[in-house]
């Protein structure tokens, strides 16, 4: 996890939206989305890998029952990036159209590095299945985060 978190916060720095202020590993559900705002340096949002479950298997990556302790486990992981987004000013007028758009082009280009994260930074000794992409937009924060399936015995 922490190899993927590296180069999903390597990924980033060339992004449209540039580095995040927090890239790190959470654990548990949900991830706070309080982390995409308030950076220091005029940067903003945040990335994070979270384990979502660990099962073990017989025929990557479908789940198997198992009373032996023999077989190995794979993991179902979420990679995630959390940015601002614009919102109503105090005086209730609505962001430009044109500031909008980049903003979600920000996250299309963020959704990118994700998938370059995940599919092709080289992890030696990984087999990565990536699931789907799921956008989300809460309260000035925007983004989105894949699943993925992990199998470290290929």
């Amino acid at each position: 996890m922490m190899e993927l978190l590296g180069c999903l916060c390597d990924e980033l720095e060339s992004t449209l939206g540039g580095a995040v202020c927090w890239c790190g590993l959470w654990q548990g559900d949900p991830v706070p989305w309080d982390y995409c705002d308030g950076c220091d340096g005029g940067l903003c949002g945040m990335a994070y890998a979270r384990l979502i479950t660990a099962y073990p298997y017989d025929s990557f990556p479908t789940i198997a029952l198992d009373q032996t302790c023999r077989k190995p486990l794979a993991y179902q992981i979420e990679v995630g990036v959390m940015r601002c987004f614009p919102i109503m000013d105090d005086d209730g007028s609505l962001p430009m159209p044109g500031v909008v758009s980049d903003a979600v082009l920000s996250a299309y280009d963020d959704m990118e590095a994700m998938r370059r994260a995940l599919l092709c930074c080289g992890q030696t000794g990984v087999e990565v299945w990536l699931g789907e992409y799921l956008p989300a937009n809460e309260g000035g924060c925007a983004g989105g985060a894949f699943t993925a399936f992990i199998n470290l015995e290929p």
